[in-house]
């Protein structure tokens, strides 16, 4: 249990916590549901409902304020698949008590078929799944300690399923927050892109879930653990890329999950939260124009939590979540919820250099009721790579220049980076060799600030070989005044089913969404290439071995800007102002759910109360959650991307070693390790060669400290490859239980594929 002197300056509530380690709550099908919950604390939490559970205290109340005392709380939920007695105890910890102590009933559910669940669910986003929700909530509006409100609450594959419960529309649910999230699974998750398969995203997660789904349940909360773990593997523990690779073109498997597919379903409140360095941040402004009630935040983030994400800078996402709750679940009118605009970004200013990583961006948030771009300014592909501004498309009809030919380029993707990144060192690098090897053009340098916010455009015009099959892609770059060039945006297109009878095509490829300035003094460049391995999978060489060719004629860039002065700044808040010329020491949110936040501040000896005016913060700033576990480090972190290209043979390998650690928490008696390796090789620009392997090693020590210690010890590999008609897709799983084999198998699949 926590003292609250030890929780001072977290910016936790008054109430005190229990936490309900384990409830297992039967669904009508007869399969159990794991619940953890934390609760404010109460004669007994949660009355008889969970009265044969075991309870342990986060910490008491906070006796010098005043806590309300109510017998009924909104309730907010996080449902889903990783494992709510391993895999997530860290991030839970440090940030589920702290709502509770706010006035909150928080729930952390493991699905059907994970964590300490029973049952068995064989891919991502199932009707089930949803429907398992959807009782789930009916449960909890029913209980004496529940108002009857219901918030859902989740990153990536729980803000993918908050979504879609809300399209359900149970009755329960008042309100969604959805981190890094899609409202189309097809164009926009880590399968396809621009009708193209990613090629080190799909198999890279597909790999994790192999895994991550042959973990056991905890031995404390099943007692015939053992049984249930081999069942599971043995009816469900197949790799689901077989699933993704058989459906090629967006059809009914990938619509089901998907919003898009009906917005108006979802009348309740929605923050959509993004970062420009994840890959779901296009969804999220269709989502502000196409959700009725759906506002955002988007960062500079990676796909990380935004209070502790890198790139930073970071802000108080628990404060914004809980002034959201706080209005949408507990009725309070607060006034920043009501003012606050719809669209709310970071405006990256471009002053770093390219490189793997990124401290913080330098910029300053803005906020606007829409994501239209005040202006578009078009640039013209020309003679001689140079791109220039078109100032009217009545004076100035589309430039055709000398045709330029493309054929595949292997090396065009080596320098892009990981399409979803963790923050790591995995952004890309200096793109100057692979923007030389194809089509490029580049702006003079420009004599002002460029400020871009929306989606890049591009319209090609040109025509491609016989029986041509592949894609194109356009990637959008600043190139310094040292001719060092950052890749800032990137659009893929598959153009194999929009050639014309005399093989001329005519295009637009939208590229991702972007809230960069590029400074005076730095170039624009474009650069086409008809390969981007290993992020897009290539297209092979035709089945006699000729390349296919792509020949462009014209093409043009729009790009959507925001003029400096018509921005709705962000003013600097008063704290700034007073303690100019002063050190702090620390500082303190004392409340942020009231109308005006306030904070104490030690400056010099002082201790200084301040409060701000809410209208000046688009968002919170002080990150605040709750301690981390203890843990101790039995094998350090790790992270790195090499790339390697042959000399005495044409072979490129991009390697990526991501050793998340090995750790003993002390409070659960537990280890957890986890290892990833991926391998993505191709020999020179032969398309036919591209191959993927990713292996992956989990490691989960039970009781450590007891005579009945557990050691599970889970390997998987899985490779890709392809020819000119097929996917050859091979899954290994070996599973050791106390230095001996438990469990292993093999899967092979062999898939058609589709001009993919």
């Amino acid at each position: 249990m926590y003292s609250r002197s030890e929780l001072s300056g977290r910016g936790f509530g008054p109430n005190g916590v229990s936490v309900i380690v384990h409830h297992e709550l039967v669904l009508k099908d007869g399969t159990t549901l794991a619940l953890k919950a934390w609760f404010p604390i109460l004669d007994r939490p949660g009355g008889p409902t969970f009265e044969h559970d075991p309870i342990e205290v986060y910490c008491e109340p906070d006796w010098k304020k005043e806590c309300r005392q109510i017998k009924a709380f909104p309730t907010v939920l996080e449902y889903i698949p990783y494992g709510k007695s391993s895999y997530t105890i860290q991030r839970d910890h440090m940030r589920h008590p702290w709502l509770a102590s706010h006035g909150y009933v928080v729930i952390r559910a493991d699905m059907r078929g994970s964590g300490d669940s029973t049952g068995l669910y064989f891919d991502e986003y199932l009707s089930q799944e949803q429907q398992d929700a959807c009782e789930l909530i009916d449960w909890i509006v029913e209980q004496e300690w529940s108002n009857g409100k219901v918030g859902m609450y989740g990153k990536s594959w729980g803000g993918f399923n908050g979504l879609q419960v809300a399209h359900n529309q149970p009755s329960g649910i008042k309100a969604v927050i959805s981190l890094y999230s899609t409202d189309n699974r097809f164009t926009d998750d880590i399968h396809y892109k621009g009708g193209c398969v990613i090629g080190n995203g799909m198999l890279s997660w597909a790999a994790v879930m192999f895994t991550w789904n042959c973990r056991p349940p905890h031995p404390k909360f099943c007692n015939d653990w053992k049984s249930q773990w081999k069942t599971k593997m043995e009816l469900a523990s197949s790799s689901w890329i077989e699933q993704w690779l058989s459906h090629q073109v967006q059809d009914s498997y990938w619509k089901h999950g998907s919003i898009d597919q009906d917005y108006s379903r979802i009348q309740i409140p929605v923050l959509a939260i993004g970062g420009w360095h994840d890959g779901y941040t296009n969804a999220v402004f269709r989502m502000v124009d196409q959700v009725p009630n759906c506002r955002a935040i988007i960062g500079p983030w990676s796909h990380d939590w935004p209070d502790v994400a890198l790139p930073g800078p970071q802000v108080g996402l628990m404060m914004e979540c809980l002034e959201f709750w706080n209005h949408h679940l507990k009725g309070e009118k607060i006034k920043r919820q009501d003012e606050v605009k719809k669209m709310i970004w970071y405006q990256c200013q471009g002053d770093l250099p390219p490189g793997p990583s990124v401290e913080s961006w330098p910029g300053k948030w803005r906020q606007a009721n829409n994501t239209r771009p005040v202006d578009v300014v078009t640039f013209q592909c020309g003679e001689n790579g140079e791109l220039f501004k078109r100032t009217s498309s009545e004076e100035n009809p589309r430039f055709c220049f000398s045709k330029r030919r493309l054929s595949f380029n292997g090396s065009s993707g080596l320098w892009c980076g990981e399409w979803l990144s963790f923050g790591a060192p995995d952004l890309a690098g200096n793109q100057s060799f692979a923007n030389a090897r194809d089509a490029t053009w580049t702006t003079k340098h420009l004599d002002r600030q460029l400020p871009m916010f929306g989606f890049p455009k591009v319209h090609i015009e040109g025509y491609v070989s016989k029986g041509f099959k592949g894609c194109l892609v356009a990637r959008l770059c600043d190139v310094f005044p040292d001719g060092k060039s950052r890749l800032l945006s990137y659009g893929v297109k598959n153009l194999t089913h929009l050639i014309h009878e005399d093989q001329t095509f005519s295009i637009e490829i939208q590229l991702d969404a972007i809230g960069y300035t590029v400074n005076p003094g730095h170039s624009l460049s474009i650069s086409f290439s008809t390969g981007f391995w290993p992020t897009i999978w290539p297209i092979p060489s035709s089945p006699k071995g000729q390349d296919w060719v792509v020949w462009m004629q014209s093409a043009d860039l729009r790009l959507p800007i925001v003029e400096e002065s018509t921005w709705n700044k962000e003013e600097e808040p008063p704290l700034y102002k007073v303690l100019v010329g002063y050190s702090i020491l620390s500082a303190r949110f004392l409340s942020f759910s009231s109308p005006s936040p306030s904070f104490s501040v030690v400056v010099g000896s002082t201790v200084v109360s301040l409060v701000l005016s809410s209208r000046m913060k688009l968002v919170p700033k002080l990150p605040c959650y709750g301690p981390s576990l203890e843990r101790r480090t039995l094998r350090p972190a790790n992270f790195e991307r090499t790339l390697s290209m042959g000399l005495s043979n044409p072979r490129n390998t991009l390697q990526m070693s991501n050793d998340e650690g090995s750790f003993l928490f002390p409070t659960h008696d537990m280890v957890v390790g986890e290892n990833e390796e991926c391998t993505y090789s191709m020999d020179g620009d032969n398309a036919n060669t591209a191959k993927a392997v990713v292996r992956h090693e989990y490691e989960c020590v039970y009781h450590v400290s007891t005579a009945d210690c557990q050691k599970v010890f889970i390997t998987t590999k899985c490779s890709m490859r392809g020819n000119a008609t097929h996917f050859f897709i091979e899954s290994k799983l070996h599973v050791q239980l106390n230095g001996q084999t438990f469990f292993e198998r093999v899967y092979h699949h062999q898939i058609e594929r589709q001009c993919v």
